[in-house]
């Protein structure tokens, strides 16, 4: 079967298609960053929150039953959906310089909010070119504040030149942003926030019939312990109630239909939004490619303390599969474990064989870390150094990676060290080259060194790291299978189709359709390890021969490259659950040759 892997509808889908559910709308955090800004974590709006935790705009944050809600600590109350990234330092993860939001498509927003302000308010949005914020190209615009109706959903189009403005640039001149601000007032208040959403603008209408002619309605939606107006009071025609849904989260509601200042209830029901299906590529991934420390010394995995020669300057610990870190703050260290003023600790990773840096690319681990807040400048910040032979005999230079900037809570983190920025080095140490300036050009490498943060919060910092993987670029041979898996929010039996392709530009993600089909457990290529890290144990088989892992929820197939090029190619895959259709590649290419 080429290009396309189909699944039925059951009776059950076709039910549910002629009930009250709608398509999702078309939102940027859902089909960009794999990840709605529900506000069903943290991180929805822990990034840069409070200035990095450097100016304490909000107090009182939390993020419970996927609302976000906080007070403000001044008149300047905010928050950062999407943060360019830190100047001087990696872009990792889900930042604004790897995923810009480009504004001739994504430009009306929504949020979901009660401000309880004291007086007439604004909430503002803010948007930013790069990481120099409202330092070079920027813009503003503010929407009012309805304080009489507690939870409403706020709406404006970005590109609309009719609204106020700020800033040196409107939305629509510039094409694409890094950035994007909300301050949710201009007030000292307190706010909650169910939800924000960035959309295309395409309506998915609701109609509500049988209601009575000429009669000014609002609609209300139901959910959780609230309820959230949706419109502002509208005059009904011939009967007929018609609201765009693009604007809500997916999700099951109660709506409700009454005129104002009234308890009548005209019509009421339930409506629900689908979920849109999202899908993360574990292979081919950062860390699904031949791994350095399995193939050539004992696995960076944390399984046993072999894992590492020595760490310096903290306390540690294994325990199961996890390398627990303890940092002092700086005030409680020895002078011989301080760097600059800030703590030191150092992981040295075990190392059996040298290798030449040109043969691994991306440097990769998964780690957790404690607190509150984000802390960027005081220290929540790790580094990669690594040796080579210096330039006498007997001498060593050690080199060292640009900021690795990290978050709370646990993340997986993957560095391209090929790409001219990320690879460049900052510092180094002995007796080295000069014309040596980038990992790419280091040569051979004799060891590794993790720091895995320079602590200056005043308090102890604890880390968990699970891994670390230096791997090469995914790749096969043209003609041989290469298996793909993925990371689906929705279950098997809800996708209609998958339809997979491969493309030199994840901007064209439909390049060029790919051979893949579903597979059965004995055709797993056990010759070729480095396709199945993902393919954890229980592997189950469908009854259709599809194979996934039924906890955590990963799918795997098998694409034939036969007839495929030569070259470097990113896996691009579109799902369609019969109500909406979403296209994802993976983040890194797979080398075919």
């Amino acid at each position: 079967m080429v290009g396309s892997l189909l699944h039925f509808s059951s009776a059950e889908k076709q039910a549910l298609a002629n009930s009250l559910i709608y398509q999702e709308g078309n939102d940027f955090a859902t089909q960009v960053l794999g990840d709605p800004w529900d506000m069903n974590e943290f991180s929805d709006i822990g990034t840069y929150l409070n200035n990095s935790n450097q100016t304490i705009y909000l107090k009182d944050v939390s993020v419970i039953n996927s609302v976000f809600s906080a007070t403000s600590a001044t008149d300047d109350p905010q928050f950062t959906l999407l943060f360019p990234g830190y100047l001087g330092a990696i872009p990792v993860g889900k930042v604004g310089a790897n995923y810009p939001i480009d504004s001739s498509k994504y430009k009306c927003l929504y949020l979901a909010m009660d401000v309880r302000s004291p007086k007439l308010d604004y909430y503002e949005v803010y948007w930013f070119a790069d990481n120099y914020l409202n330092g070079t190209i920027w813009g503003t615009t503010p929407v009012p504040v309805s304080k009489d109706y507690g939870w409403n959903l706020y709406s404006i189009n970005l590109a609309d030149s009719n609204n106020r403005y700020g800033g040196n640039t409107r939305w629509s001149n510039y094409p694409s942003w890094q950035g994007l601000r909300i301050d949710p007032s201009v007030h000292s208040s307190s706010f909650s926030i169910d939800w924000v959403r960035l959309t295309d603008c395409q309506p998915v209408n609701f109609q509500i019939s049988n209601l009575p002619s000429n009669t000014p309605l609002s609609l209300y939606l139901e959910t959780g312990n609230k309820e959230i107006r949706i419109s502002e009071t509208v005059q009904t025609s011939s009967g007929f109630y018609t609201f765009d849904l693009q604007g809500i989260a997916a999700g099951s509601y109660t709506y409700k239909l009454r005129s104002e200042g009234s308890s009548s209830i005209f019509a009421s029901g339930q409506v629900e939004i689908n979920q849109s299906p999202i899908a993360t590529f574990i292979n081919p991934s950062g860390w699904s490619g031949s791994d350095y420390s399995e193939t050539y010394s004992i696995p960076w995995d944390m399984e046993t303390p072999d894992s590492v020669n020595n760490i310096n300057c903290a306390d540690s610990s294994f325990n199961d599969g996890i390398l627990n870190i303890r940092t002092n703050s700086k005030e409680n260290l020895p002078s011989s474990c301080l760097g600059g003023g800030y703590a030191d600790p150092k992981i040295f990773l075990t190392s059996l064989k040298q290798v030449n840096s040109t043969q691994y690319r991306y440097l990769n681990f998964k780690m957790n870390a404690d607190g509150d807040l984000e802390d960027i400048p005081n220290g929540m910040i790790a580094r990669f150094i690594w040796t080579v032979a210096g330039s006498k005999p007997g001498l060593e230079c050690h080199m060292v990676s640009r900021d690795i900037p990290f978050g709370v809570g646990e993340n997986i983190y993957t560095i391209d060290l090929f790409d001219a920025f990320n690879g460049q080095i900052v510092e180094k140490a002995g007796s080295c080259l000069s014309d040596i300036t980038h990992w790419y050009n280091s040569g051979n490498i004799i060891s590794f060194r993790f720091d895995p943060n320079e602590n200056q919060l005043g308090r102890e910092l604890n880390q968990q790291i699970d891994w670390i993987r230096l791997t090469q670029q995914n790749s096969i041979r043209i003609g041989e299978k290469y298996y793909i898996s993925l990371n689906l929010n929705k279950s098997f039996d809800s996708i209609n189709s998958w339809t997979f392709y491969y493309t030199t530009t994840p901007s064209v993600p439909q390049q060029h359709s790919a051979s893949v089909s579903m597979i059965a457990s004995d055709e797993i290529d056990t010759q070729h390890p480095e396709t199945m890290f993902s393919a954890f144990l229980p592997l189950i088989l469908s009854p259709t021969g599809f194979i996934y892992n039924e906890g955590a929820g990963e799918f795997t197939f098998k694409w034939d490259t036969n007839g495929v090029a030569p070259g470097e190619y990113y896996v691009c895959v579109e799902l369609n659950d019969g109500l909406n259709s979403n296209v994802f590649c993976s983040d890194v290419t797979v080398m075919l040759y």
